[in-house]
Order: structure tokens, then C-alpha cells, then sequence
């Protein structure tokens, strides 16, 4: 089905307005929203701050609409149990259902969410169904007089895509900006962030010491401070700025430990790049200033080639924690392969390596 053609039957029912997180099964629908009135579509740091902004809109006379990938039901489940079940506030999940069973299989982060969506959706008190016509949201508006939550999850393929139009702003792609960071970094343990980063530098320079998040969306500052702490070589994370707003409380944790050790990175193109280019709220948070009032000892700001290189000599010498902010243009490199490692394979490569 047409992304319009889904929303003008949401809307017939009243349904909206609409926050989540991008997917890339129906990332059509998301980059449609993001054309529609100012508020249509609220984009969300996580899933479960979607889950409360909808709350928000309920208690306001709205029926809100939570779009997802099946990997953010764990971040919110607590908002679920406690605030939706608890107080009995409506709204309607639709969900991405990457690594569905009974499909062919997906990458490995999708499989175990993939098998158990179900499982944890009923766990949760959220009746569901998988979305097949538009017939479905005439049942979700009828469920919804008898529940407060419900959940439509939709396979890969149904909902068309939508393409999105950008100008770009910066000069630098990500993968040029990658090729120089790994030049620099070369030998150093390296914590690469999940989807397109960590394939490509996989492609640019796969070593023993990167280690490669495949899932786990916003954690990789996390794994690497935990890692900086039991180490005193120089620790590298390269973020994303999806990733980074979607926990960004790790910058609190950081600063406020401060290991010396850490050098930061965020590449910022301003969007989820693996999901269809839908934006973040990174062009409207500065991300160098925030990490300072969170306890970094310095941060920089580039925009070109030759300052990336300046900001990274001076950086790698000076103890940290240190934070580069990276502003390059979205898109991703063209015809980029899926890192064909393992997970557990990367993980004991990684610890051999830094042993």
C-alpha cells in the first residue's frame, strides 16, 4: 500500500498525531509524515519516550499512533506497564517486525526480538495483530473502546516507499570522514556504533581491536567507557547522532567519571541513514557544548576534511574525555556489505586482541 493511502485511513478514523523512532520497513511512512503539518509527526530520541509523548496527546484529546522497529519494544516496556496499562492511557502501536520467523531469515541482532515479538508484546498486556489491509484499522478503532494499547506489526514489503528529497549541507560523507578517522586511529581499540558506521569502517579498515554494535542502538558509549576503565590504551567511539539522542545520558555518566583515556566521535549527518534519511533533532541540539556541560574536558566542532584531521591531532594528545562533532552529509556509501562476522566471533577476536 501507498504511505497516503494509509495515512488518509488513520486519519478517517481519526488517528494521530504520530512520534517513533524511523524504521526501515516502512520507512515510506515515516519520510511521508515528515512532509505533513508542522506536529503531524513528533520524531522521538527512543521508543519509550514516543510511548509517554503519546500519553501526552491522549490526555489532550488525541488518539496518538507510535511507530517503531520491533528491536525498541524493550525501551518501552516500562512506560508501557506503568504508565499506559496503569492509568489506562490509549494508543496505537504500529511495529516494524524485522526478523520475523517466518520470513527469510534477517541479520543476527533481528533474530532472537524477531522470534519472541509476540511473546513479549502479550507479556506486556498488548493485543496485536499482524497488519495485512487497510481493513485493520477499522479493528484497531473498534479494539481500542475495549483496550488501552494495541499493536499492528507490519512485514517487510507492505507499505511502499516514499523517497525524500534533502540538500545536503556539509561537504564530507560519513565514509570520507571514516577513511580519515581510520588513518588516524589505525591500532587503537575502536567501539564503532550500530548499522552503517560500523559497516562501513568495517569496509575501510577492519582490525581485531574495532568492535562492531550490530544492535543495541545507543550503547556503544557505554561498552566503550567500560571498557576505558579497565584500560589505559586510547579508547575510540564512533557514535551517530540517531544513536547518541536516543541514550544520551551516557554523556552525564562520562563526564562525570572522566576517563582520560576516551576520544568520542559523532558523525552527525542529521538523519537515521539506514532506515530512509528521516531526521533527527541533532540539527537543533548542539551536541559540542552539551558534552562540556556534561563534564568533557574538550570538544570540537568540524565541517571539512582538513579540519577533521587539525581537530584529531590535537585531540589524541590532549587527556580526555575528549568529543569530536563531525557534520557530514546524509546518504550512506553505495553497494556497502553487512559485516559478515559473527557476533560472538567479534566479541572473542576483540578480547584476544586487547588482551
Amino acid at each position: 500500500m501507498k504511505p497516503e493511502e494509509l495515512y488518509k485511513e488513520l486519519k478517517k478514523y481519526e488517528f494521530g498525531p504520530f512520534t517513533g523512532v524511523a524504521d526501515s520497513v516502512f520507512g515510506g511512512f515515516f519520510n511521508y509524515l515528515e512532509n505533513l503539518s508542522e506536529n503531524e509527526y513528533i520524531p522521538a530520541p527512543n521508543e519509550g519516550l514516543a510511548l509517554a509523548i503519546a500519553a501526552g496527546l491522549y490526555l489532550a484529546g488525541k488518539k496518538p499512533v507510535i511507530l517503531l522497529q520491533n528491536a525498541g519494544i524493550g525501551n518501552l516496556i516500562n512506560p508501557q506497564t506503568s504508565l499506559n496499562d496503569l492509568y489506562k492511557v490509549k494508543s496505537l502501536l504500529m511495529i516494524g517486525w524485522r526478523g520475523n520467523p517466518n520470513l527469510p531469515r534477517d541479520a543476527p541482532e533481528h533474530w532472537l526480538m524477531g522470534e519472541r515479538t509476540i511473546d513479549f508484546l502479550r507479556l506486556a498486556n498488548i493485543e496485536n495483530k499482524v497488519f495485512e489491509s487497510l481493513d485493520d484499522i477499522n479493528w484497531a478503532n473498534d479494539k481500542l473502546n475495549y483496550n488501552n494499547i494495541l499493536a499492528l506489526l507490519i512485514n517487510p514489503g507492505l507499505i511502499e516507499n516514499y523517497d525524500k528529497k534533502y540538500s545536503p549541507k556539509y561537504e564530507m560523507s560519513r565514509y570520507e570522514a571514516l577513511e580519515i578517522i581510520a588513518e588516524y586511529t589505525k591500532d587503537m581499540i575502536r567501539f564503532s556504533t550500530t548499522a552503517m558506521p560500523s559497516r562501513e569502517l568495517y569496509e575501510i579498515d577492519d582490525a581485531e581491536k574495532n568492535f562492531y554494535m550490530i544492535g543495541s542502538m545507543g550503547h556503544i558509549g557505554a561498552v566503550a567507557l567500560g571498557t576505558a576503565l579497565e584500560k589505559k590504551d586510547k579508547i575510540i567511539v564512533l557514535d551517530g547522532d540517531g544513536a547518541l539522542l536516543m541514550h544520551l545520558g551516557i554523556l552525564s555518566t562520562i563526564g562525570n567519571i572522566k576517563p582520560k583515556n576516551l576520544l568520542h566521535i559523532c558523525l552527525d549527518n542529521e538523519s537515521y541513514s539506514s532506515t530512509g534519511l528521516q531526521s533527527t533533532t541533532s540539527n537543533t541540539t548542539n551536541l559540542d557544548k552539551v558534552v562540556l556541560d556534561c563534564g568533557y574536558v574538550n570538544s570540537k566542532k568540524v565541517l571539512t576534511k582538513n579540519e577533521l584531521e587539525n581537530s584529531l591531532e590535537d585531540l589524541l594528545k590532549l587527556e580526555g574525555p575528549n568529543f569530536l562533532l563531525v557534520k557530514v552529509k546524509p546518504g550512506n556509501k553505495e553497494d556497502i556489505k553487512r559485516i559478515d562476522l559473527m557476533p560472538e566471533g567479534i566479541t572473542k577476536r576483540f578480547m584476544k586482541a586487547i588482551k
